[in-house]
């Protein structure tokens, strides 16, 4: 919720209205609405209901929120450095090397 409201979604909203601001947006993959889904569902689940998830689901929620993390923050990030070290315009196998990934939770 506070991603999407720091990047424009309007405060107060609901959650799946924050999700759909984030998948209008293109914060969110092309098709990675089934994964936001899927976050969503097991976190109301792990909230509501006892038991809780299980190992398995919640290790796929974290995988599943990686990948969103990296493909919001980390690789813009990369792309940006690349391209403002002039490594974006060098072919592969030039021997230079990628630029170090940005952690999402310390920006």
């Amino acid at each position: 919720m506070a991603f999407a409201a720091r990047h424009g979604a309007k405060e107060g909203e609901s959650f799946l209205n924050y999700i759909d601001y984030l998948v209008r947006e293109g914060y969110v993959p092309p098709n990675g609405r089934p994964w936001v889904d899927k976050i969503r569902t097991k976190g109301n689940e792990a909230t509501h209901q006892l038991p809780s998830i299980s190992k398995q689901d919640a290790e796929l929620v974290v995988r599943f929120t990686e990948m969103l993390l990296r493909f919001t923050f980390e690789m813009p990030s990369m792309l940006e450095a690349a391209e403002q070290s002039g490594k974006g315009t060098h072919s592969a196998g030039s021997g230079s090397s990628a630029p170090k990934p940005i952690d999402p939770l310390r920006t």
